[in-house]
């Protein structure tokens, strides 16, 4: 599922993302995103899906729309100051849209947010059921998982790979997941599946 991550944030905000930092805004349904300052809806303006404040107000109250069409997330310029994906400008809704894909970076003041394309977080998407044997829970693997979830820092996720081949997985799924670059967040549908949370 479409997802977008805080990765970069002023040293001092005064409000930062709502949903709560380190929580993506998860793309899922076909309607506009609000990225912006406005914490609370209005009779004329909605509040922002994702709450970006740095203090100084250089964040529009309405910054940048982003909306998923078909399999396709694209992303619209609403603001004065203007926005950056991948170091070129946003196209202004008046006149256009951009197309984001998995690993841009879309610049909003001094915040960076990167888009990933395929964000399982736990709650929010349905997941089918995936075979997992109890015996691949080992104190190994058990320990990676639960280490990984408490700091939130995935970057074990290979090595907890060689742990479940070694306790016998032979899933191509969950191995191959684990092995693969870019980003994961925390609510990684494999660390639930060895915690036994999903």
């Amino acid at each position: 599922m479409p997802a977008l991550l805080l990765v970069k944030s002023p040293p001092t905000p005064i409000m930062l993302v709502k949903p709560p930092a380190l929580t993506p805004l998860v793309l899922a349904a076909d309607r506009p995103y609000i990225i912006g300052r406005q914490a609370y809806p209005t009779a004329t303006s909605p509040a922002a899906d994702l709450l970006l404040d740095d203090g100084r107000m250089a964040v529009g109250r309405h910054h940048v729309l982003l909306t998923k069409l078909d399999n396709q997330v694209f992303v619209q310029d609403v603001s004065r100051g203007g926005s950056r994906l991948n170091d070129r400008n946003v196209p202004h809704a008046r006149v256009g849209r951009s197309p984001i894909k998995h690993g841009d970076v879309l610049k909003i003041c001094d915040f960076h947010l990167m888009f990933v394309d395929d964000c399982h977080i736990v709650g929010q998407e349905p997941f089918a059921p995936r075979p997992f044997a109890d015996s691949w829970r080992t104190e190994h693997t058990i320990g990676l998982a639960a280490r990984m979830q408490e700091t939130g820092d995935l970057a074990a996720l290979p090595i907890l790979a060689d742990a479940l081949e070694e306790a016998g997985c032979e899933n191509a799924d969950i191995l191959t997941h684990c092995r693969e670059p870019g980003v994961h967040v925390r609510g990684c549908w494999v660390i639930d599946l060895v915690l036994g949370k999903a």
